[in-house]
């Protein structure tokens, strides 16, 4: 009984240490996340946290990572540094990524139409710019 106890107190000083994206009052620090387009996955270091828009909660003071993340959009990074009992907003535009398509040769040798007879490979990455 009392190494389940341990654990249990060990489980909850961790979600306590944890930031997460909900709402209510911060217990040391909030951030608003907020993105253009909205519904990019937050992330807080390697751990998904939740989608913008969102508040992260923070209860220790620090310097963290986060990220925005959206299928066709670039990835952004923010390095946000938590001071005690401060309310920071993040706005962020996110950026698509350049429109892409896949052309399959059959056969490998083939010649898509103003491109290069010698591809080496039977699916090659074409970016139209």
């Amino acid at each position: 009984m009392r190494r389940l106890l341990g654990g249990w107190l060990l489980a909850g000083a961790a979600l306590l240490l944890a930031p997460g994206c909900v709402s209510g009052e911060a217990r040391f620090a909030q951030v608003e996340v907020e993105s253009n387009p909205p519904s990019a996955e937050v992330w807080v270091g390697e751990e998904q946290r939740d989608s913008s828009p969102c508040t992260l909660l923070f209860s220790q003071p620090g310097e963290f990572q986060v990220y925005l993340k959206k299928p066709g959009y670039m990835t952004v990074m923010k390095r946000v540094t938590v001071v005690e009992r401060e309310k920071e907003d993040r706005g962020e535009v996110l950026e698509a990524l350049p429109d892409r398509m896949v052309v399959t040769l059959d056969p490998v040798d083939a010649a898509p139409v103003g491109g290069h007879s010698d591809t080496g490979a039977s699916e090659t990455p074409y970016y139209d710019e």
